[in-house]
C-alpha cells in the first residue's frame, strides 16, 4: 500500500552534499591505465578496485567497486549508486559512508561518476538526463559481468538528479532490478528546464545557447541538458518499474519540493515515501546517519 511516514529526526540541512562542485569545469584527461581490468575468479580477491566501462557513445565511465569481507567464491547482492548534479562517486563522503554500511551487511557496492563528472570522460557540455541514463545502463551491464555478483539481486540507489535518472532506468529495466532506493529524486528538473531554469541560469527555451554558465560561471552546461529534459516523460517511464521503491525525502528540501516525491507514490505501483522531518536536500550528522541506516536496512530486507 502506498504510504507516507513522518520520521522524526534532529534538524540537519546541507544543501547538496555535492556542492563542492566536483564536476569537471574544464576538460581534463584521466589516465585509464590506473583502472584495473579485474577479470574472472580474480575479482573476489580484491576488497576494492577501480573500473572503467563505456557507454553507448564510447565515453569512459569510471567508478569504484567495494566488496564485503570474506566473500570467497560466494555471489552477493549489489547496490549501484548514482550521484546528484555537480557531484561524483563520493558525494562529499555521503556515498562512501553508505557504501561502507552496505558492505558491512554483505553487499557489494558500485559507485561511479556520470559523464563529465569526477574521473569519468566526457564533458558537462554534453551532459543531460538521457546521457546519464545511458551511463547508468552501461554500469548495470558491466556489473552483470562481475563473477561475484548475484545477478538476481541488482539494486539501484540514486540521489537528486541521480535519483531521477535511477527511477527512469529502473522502469526501463525493471525485470533486471531487485529493488530501488531514492534520496530526494530531482524530478523537478523537467519542470525547471521547461521554464528555462537551471539553478541561477535562465535561458529562452526557444533559443537555447550552446553554453550555459551555472553557479556564477563555475560550471558550464550545454544545450543538451535542456533539450533532453523538455517534454521528457519522467514519471511515465518510472511508472513501469514493478519492483519496490523506497523514497527518502526531507520536508525542508528547497531544491526539490516534497510534492515531486509524493507524485512517485501516485504513479509507481510499489513506491513508499518516508518523509524525513527536518531534512533538506542532502543531510549531515545524525540525520545523515539515520538516513543511511534506513537505506541499509531497506536493502537488507529486500534482498533476504
Amino acid at each position: 500500500m502506498k504510504k507516507a511516514k513522518i520520521l522524526c529526526a534532529a534538524l540537519g540541512i546541507m544543501i547538496f552534499s555535492s556542492f563542492s562542485v566536483s564536476a569537471k569545469t574544464m576538460n581534463s584527461g584521466t589516465n585509464s591505465t590506473a583502472y584495473q581490468n579485474v577479470q574472472g575468479s580474480n575479482q573476489s580477491q580484491f576488497s576494492k578496485f577501480e573500473f572503467e566501462c563505456r557507454n553507448s557513445r564510447s565515453v569512459p565511465i569510471r567508478g569504484t567497486v567495494e566488496l564485503p569481507q570474506g566473500i570467497g567464491n560466494k555471489k552477493v547482492p549489489v547496490v549501484i549508486m548514482s550521484h546528484g548534479i555537480f557531484g561524483n562517486r563520493d558525494s562529499g563522503g555521503d556515498f562512501v559512508k553508505l557504501a561502507s554500511s552496505l558492505n558491512s551487511r554483505g553487499f557489494a557496492t558500485v559507485r561511479f561518476d556520470f559523464d563529465g563528472n569526477g574521473r569519468s570522460g566526457g564533458s558537462l557540455i554534453d551532459n543531460s538526463i538521457k546521457t546519464e541514463m545511458d551511463d547508468l545502463s552501461a554500469v548495470i551491464n558491466y556489473v552483470k559481468t562481475l563473477s561475484f555478483v548475484d545477478s538476481s539481486k541488482i539494486n539501484l540507489f540514486g540521489f537528486s538528479m541521480g535519483g531521477a535518472v535511477t527511477s527512469v532506468v529502473a522502469g526501463d529495466r525493471s525485470r533486471e532490478i531487485k529493488s530501488v532506493c531514492l534520496w530526494a529524486p530531482a524530478a523537478v528538473l523537467v519542470d525547471n528546464c521547461e521554464k528555462g531554469i537551471l539553478f541561477d541560469a535562465k535561458v529562452d527555451i526557444h533559443n537555447i545557447p550552446d553554453r550555459i554558465p551555472v553557479l556564477g560561471g563555475r560550471v558550464m552546461y550545454g544545450k543538451a541538458f535542456f533539450k533532453d529534459a523538455i517534454g521528457f516523460d519522467l514519471y511515465g517511464r518510472a511508472a513501469k518499474c514493478n519492483k519496490d521503491i523506497l523514497i527518502l525525502h526531507g520536508d525542508n528540501d528547497y531544491v526539490v519540493p516534497l510534492s515531486y516525491a509524493q507524485k512517485y507514490t501516485k504513479v509507481c505501483p510499489h513506491a513508499t515515501l518516508n518523509i524525513i522531518r527536518g531534512g533538506g536536500h542532502g543531510n549531515s550528522g545524525k540525520l545523515l546517519d539515520d538516513t543511511i541506516n534506513m537505506t541499509t536496512n531497506y536493502f537488507v530486507q529486500e534482498n533476504r
